[in-house]
């Protein structure tokens, strides 16, 4: 993501450096969320055959 008027330096690595780690965060939180509701629906209803290695949101 580049900002305007960052003309390099340590802000614009700093930046750079907060974006991916936010980016990160937003993915391991929303895996965790996938993972939650994979294991809640996974209790209400059990799969008679275990799943095969697909994405968890495309197992069903």
């Amino acid at each position: 993501r580049q900002h305007p008027g960052a003309g390099g330096g340590r802000a614009s690595v700093l930046s750079a450096a907060l974006d991916f780690f936010a980016a990160g965060a937003d993915r391991l939180v929303y895996s965790e969320a996938l993972v939650a509701a994979n294991y809640r629906k996974a209790e209400v209803r059990p799969q008679r055959r275990p799943a095969p290695d697909l994405p968890l949101f495309a197992a069903e």
